[in-house]
């Protein structure tokens, strides 16, 4: 996943484009991506991470659910694995979360990003949070019943909208490949 590898398909992507490939150099606040499913969210975040990494920045990347998981992991004890989990998802200085909106809600879910989202809000000048999401904001205010974490969002994120064109249906394979006149 790299800048260069991303093919915009309209005016919109070539804008979330050109803001990633400038956000590398100067990295002020966190970003929002909302879209369509196959728009570039993911591709344009990982992008933004790899560059940061080759920077020597420290990158933590995570799916939504893979997120969860690792947080409810560290319910099982003090052990120094869940001090380090809990350690690198905080104090991660670039945070990718993958996909808000893709996990199942529930009161748990609902308070862990609150509380995650309101701990980098509070600490926006030093931790940059990058999320990738299918919902606008207004929307993840709905359903996580809680427009704090939306609110907090809207502060310490650009919105990046990476349009509703899904570049997979694109790349996917056509009957053409087989050469079924061939066979």
């Amino acid at each position: 996943y790299t800048f260069e590898s991303y093919a915009p398909t309209d005016d919109k992507q070539r804008k979330a484009l050109n803001l990633c490939r400038a956000y590398v150099h100067r990295p002020v606040a966190g970003l929002y991506f909302t879209g369509g499913v196959g728009s570039g969210k993911t591709h344009l975040a990982i992008a933004i991470g790899v560059n940061l990494i080759k920077q020597g920045k420290g990158v933590k990347f995570y799916r939504t659910t893979d997120l969860l998981h690792a947080i409810r992991t560290t319910f099982r004890g003090n052990d120094i694995n869940s001090d380090q989990i809990r350690y690198a998802i905080r104090f991660a200085p670039f945070l990718i979360i993958d996909d808000l909106g893709a996990e199942r809600l529930t009161e748990w879910v609902a308070e862990t990003f609150y509380d995650l989202i309101d701990y980098r809000y509070l600490h926006a000048d030093r931790f940059k949070t990058i999320i990738t999401s299918n919902l606008s904001l207004g929307q993840v205010a709905q359903r996580m019943e809680d427009p704090r974490i939306s609110s907090r969002l809207t502060e310490i994120c650009l919105k990046v909208d990476t349009g509703d064109v899904d570049y997979r249906l694109k790349k996917a394979p056509k009957p053409d490949i087989l050469d079924i006149k061939n066979a």
